[in-house]
């Protein structure tokens, strides 16, 4: 029995707070299957970790950006196809 592929996510910023953001998303979907990174809650893992009250408008738009790019990622991997890089 093989295992279900693993999506590997790599992002970066020049921005540290960005950088922070993102090393968050990739413990939380980085090396996860599609269907456990579509299952995850992120916005309870920032409400948890109290990110909701700290981040601007336009960073916390920028954030959910990166989610939903994740998400259709995981999406097209779940539906079988090759998922596009960005």
């Amino acid at each position: 029995m093989t295992s279900p592929p693993v999506l590997e996510i790599l992002a970066d910023s020049d921005s540290m707070i960005v950088k922070g953001l993102i090393a968050v998303l990739l413990m939380a979907y980085s090396g996860r299957t599609p269907q456990e990174i579509l299952a995850t809650d992120i916005k309870e893992i920032f409400s948890r970790l109290g990110l909701n009250r700290q981040l601007s408008s336009a960073r916390r738009n920028g954030l959910f950006g990166m989610v939903k790019r994740i998400e259709s990622i995981a999406h097209s991997a779940a539906a079988g196809e090759a998922p596009a890089s960005a």
